[in-house]
């Protein structure tokens, strides 16, 4: 047997085999609490983090949009109930477009308002204040615009819910009642139209949740119908995806839906009290149910009873506090630059968080490892 000059020598070779990746999704956190969030509907999140809630609550007046940032600070409140400048009667969906304007969509009204969140612009003129249960609030938004007009025919609004802009800063509208998906300028301008009411491709029942993935395409929570339907941004049926039911991939009343950056599809599965995600493949991937933690406003609320005290003490200091982890009609899902995956929980007053790790699903894929080998020359 002959030696060679590299026996016993350690060699680094490259080799590729096939690697199984799983996802994660981990609870990160739970806003809320009676005072801030009271029955939240829709949530947006500026570019630099601060989150715009609607809360809808008209039998003692507190419907208005609340501002505050991911570290629960409270920035302030605007709005109240009523048909007025400043008010909303039933607002259904947020949007801030890229210079930091928030677009409101109010069913009720047919109309979108459009509002400057800018505490420079917002006091201009004088420092705005409205007194709230005796307290005085900083009054966190001002009314920069308002359009729309209730109708059926095209370029009007009929109940107007999912809102969300496009990279040209055009805004689609789900437009509810009427069954049909319109396109407007951010000023107003009607631009298109699709839709109709049915059960087939490209039609809807009751649609309500919008939002568009990376290329553009279009996302409808087509909620009677108990699917969600995808289409390219001209309006062209692609792809459907859920059926009724409550089974992996099924949907009972779906309300809202996002697409993340590796194209996988969050929809809120409201009377299921769920999230479910769907690969853009249209594979079941994940359920979630809930994990919510109280915040610290939740227990300051149940301790101080500041508003609403019985219900507070019975959730909050409940005999079985596990049962308030759970969602109870998570009626919107919205995503931010950073992943984050944020699940408006409205029957429990609050928002649950959670991020992204790694891969969001089972897949396969061929990854180069490094290895040690001994090399003998015989």
């Amino acid at each position: 047997m002959t030696v060679g000059p590299d026996a016993g020598v350690g060699r680094t070779a490259m080799v590729t085999q096939p690697v199984l990746f799983r996802a994660g999704w981990r609870y990160l956190k739970t806003f809320g609490g009676a005072r801030w969030y009271l029955f939240p509907w829709d949530m947006a999140i500026r570019d630099d983090g601060v989150m715009a809630v609607i809360v809808r609550y008209q039998t003692v007046g507190f419907t208005h949009i609340t501002l505050n940032t991911f570290d629960d600070e409270l920035i302030g409140k605007f709005g109240s109930y009523g048909q007025g400048d400043e008010q909303f009667t039933w607002p259904t969906s947020l949007a801030f477009d890229r210079g930091g304007l928030l677009y409101v969509a109010d069913e009720h009204a047919n109309r979108i308002s459009v509002f400057t969140t800018d505490p420079d612009e917002v006091s201009e003129g004088g420092i705005r204040y409205v007194v709230r249960g005796g307290q005085k609030e900083w009054q966190a938004g001002k009314l920069v615009s308002q359009w729309g007009t209730g109708g059926r025919a095209e370029g009007q609004l009929n109940g107007p819910s999912g809102i969300v802009f496009d990279r040209n800063e055009d805004l689609y509208i789900v437009d509810h009642r009427s069954h049909r998906i319109q396109k407007f300028t951010k000023d107003g301008k009607f631009l298109g139209v699709w839709g109709g009411f049915g059960d087939g491709e490209g039609e809807f029942n009751l649609p309500w949740g919008i939002t568009l993935d990376h290329d553009g395409n279009v996302y409808v929570a087509d909620w009677r119908n108990d699917r969600v339907q995808k289409f390219t941004a001209e309006g062209e049926f692609l792809a459907s995806y859920g059926s009724t039911g409550d089974g992996n991939g099924q949907f009972n009343r779906p309300s809202s839906v996002a697409v993340d950056a590796d194209g996988d599809i969050y929809v809120a599965d409201w009377r299921n009290n769920r999230v479910q995600v769907i690969g853009a493949d249209g594979r079941f991937v994940k359920s979630f149910h809930g994990d919510a933690t109280a915040s610290d406003l939740m227990r300051k609320d149940a301790v101080n009873g500041t508003l609403q005290p019985a219900m507070a003490k019975a959730r909050f200091m409940a005999d079985d506090p596990q049962s308030e982890e759970i969602f109870f009609g998570p009626v919107s899902v919205k995503l931010d630059g950073q992943g984050r995956l944020f699940v408006v929980d409205s029957y429990r007053f609050r928002i649950q968080v959670y991020q992204k790790e790694g891969y969001p699903s089972p897949v396969l894929f061929d990854a180069r490892l490094e290895s040690e080998e001994r090399i003998l020359t015989l």
